[in-house]
Formats: C-alpha cells, sequence, structure tokens
C-alpha cells in the first residue's frame, strides 16, 4: 500500500555534483575525462552544470571511467530531471492560479 502523502523532497542535484566529487577524488581533471571518454571538453563541462542529460551510453562510460555504477547516473540524472519538471509545473500552476484570483466574477 503507497502512503497517502508520499515523500517529495524539495531539492535535487544534478549528477554533475557527484561527478566533480568523484574526479576530485581520482585526482582527474575534466579534460582528462573527456580525452579517456572521447567526447569534447564541453560535454563534461555541460553535465557538471546540469545542463546537459547523461544518457545510458555515457553513465556507461563513466561508470568506465570513474567506477560509479551506471545505474546511479541514470537514476541521479532521472530524478534530478523530474525535480525540474515539478517545479516548473508548479510555477505554471500558480501563474494560472494568480491570473484567474485578479479576474473578478
Amino acid at each position: 500500500m503507497s502512503p497517502k502523502y508520499p515523500l517529495q523532497p524539495d531539492y535535487a542535484f544534478p549528477a554533475g555534483d557527484t561527478l566533480i566529487e568523484t574526479l576530485a577524488c581520482l585526482r582527474l581533471t575534466q579534460k582528462e575525462l573527456a580525452v579517456r571518454m572521447g567526447c569534447p571538453l564541453e560535454t563534461i563541462n555541460h553535465i557538471i552544470k546540469g545542463s546537459a542529460h547523461i544518457m545510458p551510453v555515457t553513465a556507461l562510460q563513466l561508470e568506465k571511467f570513474t567506477g560509479v555504477p551506471a545505474s546511479f547516473w541514470i537514476t541521479t540524472e532521472s530524478n534530478y530531471r523530474q525535480h525540474l519538471a515539478r517545479l516548473a509545473e508548479e510555477k505554471q500552476q500558480r501563474k494560472y492560479v494568480d491570473g484567474c484570483a485578479a479576474e473578478p466574477f
């Protein structure tokens, strides 16, 4: 049975937060990771900033070069994107409600 009021965290972090910490632990730079993965440095930078999605193939490469399971990267990415979508939806709903409140009946 699912709870009546499921827990909805009010925060999420991009997978890039973990990636930057992982690179620091491994003493790798973004450039070194990009070279090893065979991708542009900009791609790694965008992942770290949260502006690029981590696709399954990228998650597998990250697993190979960082030791962090691909499932972690995919789950973290999905949770982050879901959180952003929820925030956008809430903002849209507030905008609609505020607009309705301004209209006289």
